[in-house]
């Protein structure tokens, strides 16, 4: 499992960023709360959160470990998958 990446931001959109990690582009997914504090060029340091199903892969960014735990946690609620409670995480930044 990956606990964290650290990198330069090569661009960033509403909803996810590109991190640079030693000449690999890593996108990841982002709260608007966490993509609100991701500037080009800057180093950053971002937890993850792999999700895996059947037909998908999706790397999940963080800035603080406070809301990668929400978000584990809303997860855990039924009927709750990962594009569902980043929107949530996003709707309460």
């Amino acid at each position: 499992m990956y606990a964290f990446l650290e990198g330069l931001v090569e661009s960033t959109g509403p909803d996810s960023v590109v991190l640079n990690v030693g000449g690999v582009g890593w996108q990841l997914r982002v709260s608007a709360r966490t993509a609100t504090q991701m500037l080009e060029g800057q180093k950053m340091r971002l937890l993850t959160h792999l999700s895996v199903s059947e037909t998908n892969l999706v790397l999940f960014g963080f800035a603080e470990e406070a809301e990668r735990a929400l978000f584990r946690r809303l997860l855990r609620v039924n009927g709750v998958g990962p594009s569902c409670a980043l929107a949530l995480l996003s709707s309460i930044a």
